[in-house]
């Protein structure tokens, strides 16, 4: 099964974790579900290794208590392995903007919980960028 297979669509948490490469470098966002909600929007430059901190709990003390009755999409913007720290920046840059866009579109409950107005300053910083 190749990696843009497994990723399509929402899995158990478990079975996402369990196959996400820990020593690849894949850059992307990742959704949590629970009853059909969406609750966590997050981003990482390494999905496996973040996924797993989520699933151990290193991220969330919470997050151990719900992980068998959550749900994982992730979305990849590529492996980072052979870009330049350039190129990183720039979808880094790229999945910040994303990721602040679907928290406010979606207004996860746990983004909301853990982020408070840091999402909304930096829109509005960005909107005044470009105006």
């Amino acid at each position: 099964m190749s990696i843009s297979n497994f990723f399509s669509g929402y899995k158990p948490f478990k079975n996402v974790v369990e196959s996400t490469p820990v020593d690849s470098m894949l850059m992307g966002i990742y959704y949590f579900k629970f009853n059909g909600d969406i609750v966590y929007i997050g981003i990482s430059n390494n999905l496996g290794s973040r996924l797993r901190k989520h699933w151990n709990g290193a991220s969330c003390s919470n997050l151990k208590e719900y992980r068998d009755s959550l749900y994982v999409k992730i979305e990849t913007y590529g492996d980072a392995t052979h870009l330049d720290s350039q190129e990183r920046a720039s979808i880094r840059n790229k999945l910040e903007v994303t990721e602040s866009l679907l928290i406010k579109k979606h207004n996860p409950e746990w983004n909301i919980r853990k982020k408070g107005s840091h999402l909304g300053s930096l829109l509005d910083n960005l909107i005044q960028l470009f105006k």
